[in-house]
């Protein structure tokens, strides 16, 4: 069976329109994200704070704790309760460190763009691609 050359032409037409919606929603989704890089940034730096700060909290629980287990005597007890008022210090700024980090990440994802939406229009415009036959 041999195929009509205005249906090879109409395929072809087909093609090419796909294939220039298919980058011009490539070039409409980087525009998007590269327009809001800063979001990425904000939550980066907000995990990162998250993580310095849950890690002097829990330096100050931890060695708060050792320092009390290791204690035999009396001066050992008012050694580690004379150190108390650093590790409320490390506690508290650690803690509000590490909120601060988790709002900051939370806006940082927020703000971010969706681009789901050119992400699902170009898998679409690919598989009507594929069913015409382009490579």
């Amino acid at each position: 069976m041999t195929v009509a050359p205005s249906s090879v032409s109409q395929g072809q037409d087909v093609k090419a329109s796909l294939t220039l919606k298919r980058v011009n929603l490539i070039e409409k989704k980087q525009s998007v994200t590269q327009s809001s890089g800063w979001t990425g940034v904000v939550s980066l730096a907000g995990w990162l704070a998250a993580a310095v700060g849950a890690g002097v909290a829990g330096y100050a629980v931890f060695d708060a704790w050792s320092s009390y287990t290791s204690a035999t005597d009396q001066t050992g007890f008012d050694a580690v309760h004379a150190k108390l008022p650093f590790y409320n210090i490390l506690l508290n700024g650690g803690s509000a460190t590490a909120a601060v980090g988790l709002a900051l990440a939370a806006v940082g994802m927020l703000l971010s763009p969706d681009v789901s939406s050119y992400d699902k229009q170009i898998a679409d415009i690919d598989r009507s691609l594929t069913l015409v036959g382009a490579p």
